[in-house]
C-alpha cells in the first residue's frame, strides 16, 4: 500500500510538472506570439512610412524641377528685357544723332562767309 501511495505520489508530482511546464509554453508561446503580431505591425508602419518617404522624395524632385524652369525661365526674361532695353538705347542715340547731324549740316550750309 505504502509503495502504491508513493508512486501515486509520484505520478501527482509528475503530472504538476508536466501542468507547469504546459502552461509555461503556453505563456511562452503567447509572448511570441505577441512579439510577432508586434513586429508585423511595426513591419507595416516602416513600409508605410517609406511610402510617405518616397513619395516626399518624388514631390522635392518636381517642386526642384519646378524651380529650375522658373529660374531658366527668370534668366531668359531678363536677358532679353536688357536687350530690349539696349536695343532701345541704341535707337534713341541713333534718333538723338540724326537731328544733331542735320543741324550741324545746316548750320555749315548757313554759315556766313568769313
Amino acid at each position: 500500500a505504502r509503495l502504491l501511495q508513493e508512486k501515486q505520489a509520484r505520478f501527482i508530482v509528475e503530472q504538476d510538472r508536466t501542468r507547469i511546464t504546459t502552461k509555461e509554453k503556453d505563456v511562452q508561446l503567447s509572448e511570441e506570439e505577441e512579439s510577432a503580431r508586434l513586429a508585423r505591425r511595426n513591419l507595416t508602419r516602416l513600409a508605410e512610412e517609406k511610402e510617405k518617404v518616397s513619395l516626399i522624395k518624388e514631390d522635392q524632385a518636381r517642386l526642384a524641377e519646378v524651380a529650375r524652369r522658373q529660374e531658366a525661365r527668370l534668366k531668359l526674361e531678363e536677358e532679353t528685357r536688357m536687350k530690349n532695353t539696349k536695343a532701345e538705347s541704341e535707337q534713341m542715340q541713333v534718333a538723338f544723332k540724326k537731328p544733331l547731324a542735320s543741324l550741324a549740316v545746316n548750320m555749315l550750309k548757313h554759315k556766313d562767309p568769313p
